[in-house]
């Protein structure tokens, strides 16, 4: 099944099974205007595995034009460094390319004006006996980014929950709280499962 939601996303059947992507939210307009329009990551943890003898980790790669990221196996020199990401204190993140801090209303506001997007940071594959990370190609990146959802779940999130809400961030619907390509993966895992029902049955 997971073969058939990732020949779904990506239009191809690999030779080495994707099994799944890891990807990053990003502000579209940043708020120093030397970087105005320059997209830059807001990353919890640049962590993908902490499993002993399969740590992996994002390496994110300042270039002229803006980034990119590498995935690195293998312990983390700074893994304090690593595991923080582009967090910086409390809600506010820090900008890659200036280190300026980012605050929290102000990537809210960008949120509700629908100018956080998302960006593929690596590619989960399965290996012979554990999970294997890729730095994405700029093929998988150009497929992330044109990936159509046909089906969405609807329903409004609550505007106020126990431990806070995405609300103020402009996720208002069900369907905002997934990207483009995990609502196309779950839209095919669920005809495969309705697949394996009726064989079942048969």
């Amino acid at each position: 099944m997971k073969q058939a939601a990732n020949e779904q996303q990506v239009g191809f059947r690999p030779a080495t099974v994707a099994i799944g992507s890891v990807e990053g939210t990003h502000l579209r307009r940043r708020p120093n205007p030397a970087f105005r329009d320059v997209d830059v990551p807001l990353a919890s943890t640049f962590l993908l595995s902490t499993k002993k003898g399969n740590e992996a980790y994002v390496e994110p790669v300042v270039a002229r034009s803006g980034y990119r990221f590498d995935v690195k196996v293998g312990v983390a020199t700074d893994r304090k460094a690593v595991e923080k990401g582009t967090k910086a204190s409390g809600t506010n993140f820090r900008c890659l390319l200036s280190g300026a801090t980012i605050p929290a209303d102000y990537i809210k506001t960008e949120g509700v004006a629908k100018r956080i997007g998302v960006r593929l940071m690596a590619v989960a594959v399965a290996g012979d006996n554990s999970r294997l990370y890729l730095s994405p190609t700029a093929i998988q990146e150009r497929t992330a980014r044109n990936v159509r959802p046909t089906w969405y779940p609807e329903g409004q999130v609550p505007a106020r929950l126990t431990g806070g809400t995405c609300v103020p961030y402009g996720l208002k619907t069900w369907s905002d709280l997934f990207t483009a390509r995990q609502l196309v993966a779950a839209a095919a895992l669920v005809r495969k499962l309705g697949s394996v029902a009726e064989d079942a049955r048969e």
